[in-house]
This record gives structure tokens, sequence and C-alpha cells, in this order.
């Protein structure tokens, strides 16, 4: 395989020169970053602002002629966000890549309802993580927030997953579907989009990844604790101490929040009480997603997925989610007592699995398991970044081709400015999208892929905004484009680095 590093580095005219019909789209920076206040509120900075911060904080460095209170209240405010920071681990610490950690985990948490503020951020729920601090961004996706659990989770902040986890199941709970956004005060949808049927596989998939921390790094599971080697996770750590004074946001359901991690490592009890705290997560989607796929053929109804847009045909990214869920379901099921579900989700995952390889796999891992008329016309096979939700650590092990599909995508979604589109049939407008850019940062680190998990957070690294926040678009010129930060994509970083860090393979060591 082409490095992926060598793909990034493709020249926007040689890029040009296959596609002159297309034009390059102009979308605008709408923000540079977030910044927090003395009083832990989030605003959302102008555009070039290039922030400067506080050591180990989102809290900016007060001008000289900031009023002594203020300035002291300032630099306490940036104190309370290293001790959450230093509650749990930054990966890649001490490497190039610890200042995209560190802002990524801060933004995450700014992003977390309970920091105060006004208009959106006051009507935030405590828990609920908002996708980005922009009108049309400011919703609970189930999608988003089960990335951004995981990676609090994986990073010590137990207690911030699982009060994230909580909030989109509150919401769940407030509405008649399954919507594919929340409002922030998690009242219901925002509007009449169509149900979206991957919400409940990404948040059980998620609660999953989130238990299983409180198994240490190399303990044997017993039948009481969390199975790694089933669970589509490649890499299971301690977690570090979560101090909950700490802590800027609680669980709404403060009466299950989770023990401090100290007494969660080895302890079969303490897995119990974490996975008790997420019974109302993942019992419902459990039954939501074995009635999604309560069909003759196990296959889901068409649905729309992470490109948000109707679909009357069944693509590989609202299922494969699905497919993910049921085969995380099990293990969290059976520490909670509910073995005759667990026993449905285990043999209804086979059953999915099955069909998912039947469909798909023979046309190569594809968008659609038939004709795609858009990639025909453009001439590329169909792939989009769907195709990363089939390997680890979504899955145990690869589906036969599918590593070899995914590998491929990256060169049809490559754009201009080196990062990926959605898929290889997206409009061909030269922007690059950095949570499917990040996605396959993260996917590499975890199928022994570290130099190309490398070049792309090298190149998400090289195009954050000038106040450092990871954009959600690049454009065809390498200009940051629409919201910053985006929580998928901090995810995204967060876990691909410590997928790397993980393993041994993270260069950059600082001396």
């Amino acid at each position: 395989m082409v490095a992926l590093l060598s793909l990034a580095m493709v020249s926007t005219s040689g890029f040009l020169s296959a596609h002159r019909t297309d034009s390059w789209a102009s979308t605008a920076l709408y923000l540079d970053g977030l910044a927090t206040g003395p009083d832990q509120a989030v605003t959302a900075l102008p555009p070039g602002a290039a922030a400067e911060y506080l050591p180990g904080s989102r809290v900016p460095v007060p001008s000289p002629d900031t009023d002594v209170d203020e300035a002291a209240a300032a630099h306490a405010a940036a104190a309370a966000e290293r001790d959450w920071l230093a509650s749990g681990t930054v990966p890649g610490a001490g490497t190039q890549w610890e200042d995209m950690v560190t802002g990524a985990l801060l933004d995450i948490h700014a992003l977390q309802g309970g920091r105060g503020g006004s208009g959106a951020a006051e009507s935030t729920a405590p828990g609920a993580v908002l996708a980005a601090w922009r009108t049309q961004w400011q919703y609970a996706w189930p999608r988003d927030t089960a990335f951004a659990a995981v990676a609090l989770a994986r990073t010590g902040h137990v207690g911030d997953a699982v009060a994230a986890l909580d909030a989109v199941a509150e919401a769940q709970a407030n509405s008649s579907m399954l919507s594919p956004r929340y409002l922030p005060d998690l009242s219901g949808p925002p509007d009449g989009r169509p149900p979206q049927s991957d919400g409940p596989g990404w948040l059980v998939w998620a609660a999953a990844r989130t238990v299983e921390t409180c198994a240490p790094a190399g303990s044997t599971p017993d039948s009481s604790t969390p199975d790694s080697s089933t669970s589509g996770s490649s890499s299971v750590q301690a977690t570090p101490p979560d101090d909950g004074a700490a802590q800027a946001v609680t669980s709404p359901a403060a009466t299950t929040s989770p023990p401090p991690a100290t007494t969660l490592a080895g302890s079969a009890s303490a897995c119990v009480t974490l996975a008790e705290s997420l019974r109302d997560v993942v019992v419902p989607n459990v039954q939501a997603l074995l009635a999604s796929t309560d069909t003759p053929t196990h296959l889901p109804a068409p649905s729309s997925d992470y490109w948000e847009m109707p679909e009357d045909r069944l693509t590989l990214g609202a299922v494969a989610p699905q497919w993910a869920g049921l085969l995380a379901a099990p293990e969290i099921l059976r520490l909670i007592g509910e073995d005759d579900l667990a026993d449905s989700a285990q043999a209804r995952a086979d059953e999915v699995g099955d069909a998912v390889e039947v469909a798909f796999g023979p046309v190569g891992w594809t968008r659609y398991s038939g004709f795609d008329l858009t990639a025909e016309l453009r001439g590329v096979s169909g792939h989009d970044a769907a195709t990363a939700f089939v390997l680890p650590p979504f899955t145990p092990a690869a589906p036969d081709g599918a590593l070899t599909a995914w590998e491929g995508s990256a060169t049809e979604m490559l754009r201009p400015a080196g990062g990926l589109a959605p898929g290889s049939s997206w409009r061909r407008d030269g922007i690059s999208w950095t949570p499917q850019t990040t996605l396959y940062a993260w996917v590499a680190a975890e199928n022994d892929r570290p130099d190309d998990a490398v070049a792309w957070l090298a190149w998400t690294d090289a195009h954050r905004t000038a106040s450092g926040a990871i954009p959600e678009k690049v454009l065809a010129d390498g200009s940051p484009a629409a919201v910053a930060p985006l929580a998928w994509s901090a995810a995204n970083v967060v876990l691909a680095v410590l997928a790397l860090e993980d393993r041994g393979e993270l260069p950059g060591s600082i001396p």
C-alpha cells in the first residue's frame, strides 16, 4: 500500500488535472476556537483571534491592563482546568502531539454542558456534549457524544463520559423517535428530521468501551469483567484517579455515578457499579438495535447516516454502527444481570455480521451494496469512510477484504489540501473534512498502520486554527473553515494518539 503520508502530499495541481470540471468551494471560518472565563463560562472566539491561553487551559491570557482581581480569577480558572486534566491523562505528553491533544481534551470539556455562560451554554443540560459552539451545531448528536465519551473515559474522565452518555439517553427518553440530534436541554429533537438508526449502535459501543476502563492493563478479565478479546477494542488500560472535585460536570443521574477510578481497577464489583450507571443507555438502545434488525435479512431499513442526507437505500454507514453496538452489548449486559438480553444481542450480532458480509463484502465494502450511479458517473469505487466502521476498534477483527478496501478508499477520498472527504462520491468541492481524516488516523493506529496514523495526525495538526482548535473543514487552499472546534474530530485525535502510545509507536518525543 502507498503510505497515506504520500497520499497526503499529492499536489493540488495534480488533483486539479484529474478533476478539471470541479469547482472549489469557499466556506467561511465561523469561529477560531473557544475561550473559558473565570466563571467557567464558554464563549466563541472570532475568526483569526489567535488566542494565547494560560498554560493547560482554554482561558485567554489576561491583557496587561486587566484588573488585578479579574486576572487572579482568570488564573484560578486556568488552574481548575489544569486540575481537570491532571485528574486523568494526556496522551502524547512530552511529545510534539501534546499541545494538540491537550487542546482537544480541553475543547471537549468546554463543549460539555454544566460550564455556565449564556444562550446555548446556559440551556445546555449538565453532561450533554455539543457537537460545536455555533447555531446548527449546538446540539447533542449520539454519534459525536459516543466518540467524545470514549475519549473522556479512556483518558480517565469516567464521570464525564457517563454524564455524556446519560444525557443522550435522557434526550431519547424525552423523544418519540431516535433522532440524529437533540436539543441541548435534552427536551427532544430540534426539528423533524427522520429517525437515524446508527445512534443506538454508537451509544452501546461507547458504553461498553467506557466500562472497559475499569479493567487494569494487562489483566485477564474473569467472567464478571469485560473481555477485551471480543469487544472490538484492541487496548484496555487502567484508568487513573478521577477527582470528582475537579469535575466541571456531573451526571444528571447522580445517584448512580461511578466510583473513583482507583477503586475500579481490578474490582469486579466496581465494574458492575460502573456498568449499572449506564443501564439506561444500554438496555433501551440494545432493544432498539434488536428491533431494527428484526427483519428477514437481519439488515435494517434504510436510514440517514453520518452523511446526514436522506437515504432510500441501506448504507454501510447506517448498518455498521448497529453491528458494532450489538457486538459490544453482551459484556456490559451480563455485568448488569441482563443475561437474556445479552444472549439475544450475541445471536443477533452474529446474524447481522453475516448479513453485512454477504451484502457489502462482494462489492468491496462500498457505501451501498448495489449499483451506485453517482460513483459510476464520477469514475470512483463508491467507498466512503464507513469502511472504517467494520474494522477495529469497532469490530474484533476486520472482515475479509475490508482492510484492503479501507486502505484503498483514502486515495479516492483525498482532497487537494491533503485531507479526506466523507466519501469518494461526495461532492467535488475541494473540501477536506476533519472528522473523517482523524477517524482514519485512529483506525490506522488500531490496525498496525502507525505511519499512516502519524501522517493524518500531522496533517490535522498543521491545519488547526490560529487559536489551535481543530476545524470541521479545510478548504482546497489549506485554510480552516466552518466551526472550530468539533467534538468528533477532537475525540478522534485523542484516541489516535492514545492508540499509538499504547503500542509504543508514537514518535516525536521532546528531549
